[in-house]
């Protein structure tokens, strides 16, 4: 029913008595993509994730995460060259969240179009994939391939902006980039700042 494309990485989020000066953190499975594929397949919908993640117990978490929620995770490609990419949840004494990234020579973004099984991914009602896909190559290479090909296929195409300014070179980057995804997305899921920042409009015509 539905494949995911994308991100599947470790959460480390605030623990119950984290504090500013003293962080203290859990450590879960997540990524945009990962949580959409388990909360699809939580639905009864069938669910295939494809995704990169490095040869370590990080790796090991999440492929056992989408096991255990009925996610068919074949299509986790074991990277023996690069760790799982992490991503640390703070919080201000305000409750504000910010987040910061181990990702730069990171998993999830080294998902090459050459890996993709293309058929199975598309033998699909909905593809689904996410703003982290398109920070970087070759990842953004593979998701526009697999995009194109969707289209070709009249498959439905849902997209979660999911904007993080510190995985992206500029902002002038990001409006080119996800602008340029948006001819191929039937429905798109982006907070008000997120669609401000793309076209200075509160909505996407």
């Amino acid at each position: 029913d539905v494949c995911a494309i994308g991100d599947a990485l470790i959460d480390f989020i605030p623990a119950p008595d984290y504090l500013p000066e003293k962080p203290l953190y859990l450590c879960n499975v997540g990524g945009t993509v990962a949580n959409l594929a388990v909360a699809t397949s939580k639905l009864d919908l069938k669910t295939l994730i494809v995704s990169k993640v490095g040869d370590d117990t990080m790796g090991k978490l999440i492929k056992d995460a989408m096991d255990k929620n009925r996610v068919d995770s074949s299509e986790i490609i074991i990277d023996d060259d690069a760790f799982t990419t992490l991503s640390f949840v703070s919080l201000a004494a305000d409750g504000e969240r910010s987040f910061s990234f181990s990702r730069k020579h990171a998993a999830d973004i080294r998902l090459d179009k050459s890996e993709l099984d293309i058929d199975k991914m598309l033998n699909t009602k909905v593809l689904h994939f996410s703003g982290m896909c398109m920070t970087d190559d070759p990842i953004k290479e593979a998701t526009f391939y697999t995009l194109k090909m969707a289209k070709e296929r009249d498959i439905i195409i849902t997209l979660d902006v999911n904007y993080r300014e510190r995985l992206w070179k500029s902002e002038e980057d990001y409006k080119e980039v996800m602008m340029s995804t948006l001819p191929y997305v039937t429905i798109f899921k982006a907070a008000d700042d997120e669609v401000l920042l793309l076209t200075g409009e509160n909505s996407v015509e």
